[in-house]
């Protein structure tokens, strides 16, 4: 405070700010350059994971296109089997005979079941499966043909089980007939009694379809031995193939066993075929 003049003057004096610095140490997951290494990196791992899971799907693709292509050529296979040319020939000249006998009742009905057979494999052939409706028609016509043509060498039966709607139960095309032709061909011919065959259809536990061929033929184990050492058998092998290929594609088994009754009693002879397909 001072005077002048007579007068009473005052003066602010103001001391210099204060000025209080704070510094925050921040966390390393709190700083910037984390948070864009982490974003970048999320980024890369993403492209990453696509880029293997898209290899991974179009491998799955190519090696899928390659088993549906195998899948083709083992049917086409079957095919040929089911319609070899010695089958037709020995039809074909059957029908013949009965019309060179004057026997044209009997050279009708077989001409009908023959071109019924012939007409059921044609239009099923490019199916992957056939409902057992259908299927049972066609070894029906396929049966009474070989039985007619041998002379009433062999019987046949076919059981089905109650259990089984045949026309909403599908199984794989073409496995049957094979297995069949075996039977009559080098099991029951092969023997000079009269043979017996029979076709079983049963619904097991966990929804599995059993398939059972039995002959009283001379079994598997002396048919083999006396196979042209050339010969291959479609059952044990292209078929076979079919049904592993088919689990391997739709995950649900198939599987064919074949047994030598000898092997299990050996006062009996014949052969079993256990065809197991999950449905």
């Amino acid at each position: 405070m001072y005077y002048k003049s007579g007068q009473l003057r005052t003066k602010n004096i103001f001391t210099e700010p204060l000025i209080i610095k704070f510094s925050k140490e921040y966390k390393w997951t709190e700083r910037k350059w984390f948070w864009e290494f982490i974003v970048v990196t999320s980024i890369i791992l993403v492209s990453a994971i696509v880029l293997i899971i898209r290899k991974i799907e179009k491998r799955k693709s190519y090696e899928k296109q390659k088993t549906l292509q195998q899948m083709m050529l083992l049917k086409h296979q079957a095919l040929n089997a089911i319609l070899s040319p010695h089958f037709i020939f020995n039809s074909l000249t059957g029908i013949q005979n009965y019309i060179l006998n004057n026997e044209t009742e009997k050279a009708s009905d077989y001409l009908s079941k023959f071109s019924r057979l012939i007409r059921m494999i044609i239009e099923k052939a490019s199916l992957p499966t056939i409902s057992l409706q259908d299927e049972i028609k066609r070894l029906q016509y396929y049966l009474e043909l070989e039985k007619e043509r041998f002379e009433d060498k062999f019987d046949y039966e076919i059981k089905m089980s109650e259990k089984i709607n045949l026309e909403q139960t599908f199984i794989p095309n073409m496995i049957i007939q094979p297995y069949l032709e075996n039977a009559i061909l080098h099991g029951i011919l092969q023997k000079k009694e009269k043979g017996y065959l029979l076709l079983k259809f049963d619904l097991l536990k966990n929804n599995f379809l059993e398939i059972i061929i039995e002959d009283d033929g001379i079994g598997i184990i002396k048919g083999e031995e006396r196979k042209s050492k050339h010969h291959k058998s479609l059952a044990t092998q292209t078929i076979a193939e079919i049904l592993n290929i088919n689990t391997q594609l739709y995950q649900k088994h198939q599987s064919v066993e074949i047994i030598d009754k000898s092997t299990i009693d050996p006062n009996s002879t014949g052969t079993i075929v256990k065809i197991l397909i999950q449905l």
